[in-house]
């Protein structure tokens, strides 16, 4: 077994009454994936305590003497079934779970050559981590690129939930009817005991004369000024970054300069150099002005500027940001912000919740770059 990478352990914590007696419960939900076959074991949760060295439950003074004790709890023995051989397809997804698909279109008449929407929505209570969108089985007439899909997953009310959404554009490159092939997924039932295939409806799209031949631009790959990108119904696309590349860069720099003597003119040669340098691509400044520009992003553009925020103040890059990262943010009431901020933002990006003020993002993000800087 392994931990649900999607998800993080969720705490409960209540009092209740035993024989009389008022009892603190705490629970605490992790999701498991089981990754063999066969007998396995869950080993046991271990918890350990402080307690007053005279046996009462809790100390008098400050100098009071204490010890600490480690219960155990029992190990939890499982039985791990292979999935069968009858009913697999050669494209199963490997989605062990029960899940519904939900596959909706942008707009169904448009230009050769301009590009529309799909919207895939993946609901259930199996692990997603890793699941890409099936390509089409056919793709005349058409050109497709995903972005980057996202997901989530959390425990409700002691259950596994994830959700994952996948944006698709579909630019057709001739006029006439096009005829969408069905985004279609197998997966395995655990509640039917058999394969299931979750198929999407088939669209139709009206194609009116246009430009003709369609130019994906790949996604993964450096695009400048991609939050202006014109002519594209997708989400913008976005490449990875590493937000210590130059301060590692600097550091170098000044271990030269105490590596060995320099002439006052190579000296400052090599300071305007990195000055330079460090002006162009200064990740503090370029997220300043992203910030500054704020209320020109939709829903989508913001939480990702947030998470680039976080990530900047916590050392880490936007797609690498989780909740529990917030942590390491130094000011408690700016964690606190940052924190309830991170749950509307994603609870509103998988439709949830109500809506996030706009104005509050951004004074939060001006605080985390403030106190990064």
């Amino acid at each position: 077994f392994s931990p649900e990478q999607s998800a993080e352990a969720v705490q409960r914590e209540y009092n209740t009454q035993i024989d009389g007696q008022p009892w603190g419960v705490l629970e605490i939900h992790t999701p498991l994936v089981a990754t063999g076959v066969g007998s396995r074991s869950i080993p046991p949760g271990v918890l350990q305590a402080e307690l007053a060295a005279d046996g009462k439950g809790r100390r008098r003074s400050f100098l009071s003497q204490s010890r600490s004790e480690v219960f155990p709890s029992e190990p939890i023995d499982v039985a791990v079934y292979p999935l069968p051989e009858e009913g697999r397809l050669e494209s199963f997804s490997g989605l062990v779970g029960d899940f519904e698909l939900t596959v909706s279109l942008s707009k169904d008449r448009l230009s050769a050559g301009e590009s529309t929407t799909m919207s895939v929505r993946l609901e259930g209570n199996g692990s997603l981590a890793g699941m890409a969108l099936p390509e089409f089985a056919d793709r005349e007439g058409f050109a497709v690129y995903d972005d980057e899909p996202s997901s989530l997953g959390r425990v409700q009310d002691g259950n596994f939930e994830a959700v994952a959404v996948f944006k698709r554009a579909i630019v057709p490159e001739e006029e006439g009817v096009l005829t969408l092939p069905p985004v279609e997924l197998q997966i395995f039932s655990p509640s039917e005991e058999a394969y299931v295939l979750l198929q999407g409806p088939r669209f139709e799209i009206e194609v009116l004369p246009g430009e003709g031949e369609a130019v994906a631009q790949p996604f993964g790959e450096a695009v400048p000024q991609v939050e202006q990108a014109e002519a594209r119904d997708i989400l913008p696309l976005r490449a990875n970054a590493s937000l210590k590349e130059e301060r590692h860069k600097a550091s170098l720099f000044w271990m030269a300069v105490g590596a060995g003597p320099l002439s006052l003119a190579g000296l400052l040669a090599l300071l305007g150099s990195v000055r330079g340098r460090e002006k162009r691509v200064d990740p503090l400044r370029d997220l300043k002005q992203r910030v500054r520009q704020a209320k020109q992003l939709n829903s989508e553009e913001l939480s990702s500027l947030f998470r680039a925020c976080v990530g900047f103040a916590v050392g880490r890059s936007a797609a690498g940001v989780r909740r529990d990262d917030l942590s390491q943010i130094q000011c408690a009431t700016l964690r606190a912000e940052a924190e309830e901020i991170y749950r509307a933002l994603e609870a509103s990006r998988f439709g949830g919740g109500g809506a996030v003020d706009r104005g509050r993002v951004v004074s939060c993000m001006k605080d985390l770059l403030e106190a990064s800087s």
